[in-house]
């Protein structure tokens, strides 16, 4: 009956109940789930006193953000939330909210009307929110922190971060070498770029090498090779290139942020000649 309750309320949260064969563990749930324990104080029950309870706690990342304590027999509840750990929770949420619309336009330089209304209609929500836990009203905490929740993922999974295309940078190298490789089988010399994924859609050949190592590739495989070289190694593969007696020719550049050290990157994609 409680976990059916539960699912009429909140559909597709997942519930650990002490009492139901078949209960998933926590570790497989993800960071929210409600956590069930029916009866406690069987030799209560069974005896026929009335201090037995019924618990609900509410789990969010790791710890109980919500509990309620009832017992039946005593016609008595008792609800908590752990306001701190909330409130924490919800300026996170907030700050992820901002994020979106701030984020595309700092490095897109782009407004988009979804972010902003998202953001803009997750400042009330997340007032009531805080509002509610204060007031010790969780079930009106708790839909009201939901549907703030659900504004942030939609706003973030389905505009800001497709759009966010400085920190695609491998699918824009992969685009800008197919755009200009010269051989149908070109292998690409990265020495400043070297994401899996970059490797996963230029192909398993792709090397990722030191600058040096890029230039000498170059040299050895003038007529179709290719080298990705960042502006900090610009220097030393052209140093390189250069006792080579070759000057190789800028076919397009690449700027952006790797999303693994959230650091600028100015790529420039050399052939030899």
């Amino acid at each position: 009956m409680i976990l059916q309750g539960l699912a009429e309320i909140f559909p597709g949260l997942p519930a650990v109940c002490e009492e139901a064969t078949g209960s998933p563990r926590p570790a497989t749930l993800g960071p929210c789930f409600a956590l069930v324990d029916p009866l406690d104080g069987t030799r209560e029950f069974l005896d026929g006193r009335p201090e037995f309870t019924v618990n609900l706690a509410m789990i969010l990342g790791g710890a109980a953000v919500l509990g309620i304590i009832a017992a039946p027999a005593l016609g008595r509840v008792w609800r908590g939330v752990a306001r701190i750990y909330a409130t924490i929770w919800l300026v996170a949420g907030l700050g992820l909210a901002v994020a979106g619309p701030v984020l595309l336009w700092a490095l897109e330089r782009r407004v988009s009307p979804l972010p902003v209304l998202a953001g803009a209609a997750v400042i009330p929500l997340v007032a009531a929110t805080l509002w509610f836990v204060w007031r010790e009203r969780p079930e009106r905490a708790l839909a009201c922190a939901c549907m703030a929740a659900l504004l942030v993922l939609v706003s973030a999974y389905a505009v800001v971060l497709p759009n966010l295309q400085a920190v695609w940078l491998s699918p824009r190298v992969a685009a800008a070498v197919a755009a200009v490789r010269r051989c149908p089988d070109s292998v690409v010399a990265s020495s400043s770029f070297g994401e899996p994924s970059l490797v996963f859609l230029l192909g398993k050949e792709t090397r990722l090498v030191t600058a040096s190592a890029a230039a000498d590739y170059l040299l050895g495989h003038q007529a179709c090779g290719l080298a990705l070289i960042g502006s900090k190694d610009a220097p030393a593969f052209l140093e390189r290139m250069a006792t080579g007696a070759v000057t190789p020719r800028r076919l397009t550049e690449i700027s952006g942020i790797n999303y693994s050290t959230g650091k600028k990157l100015d790529l420039t994609l050399y052939a030899a000649r």
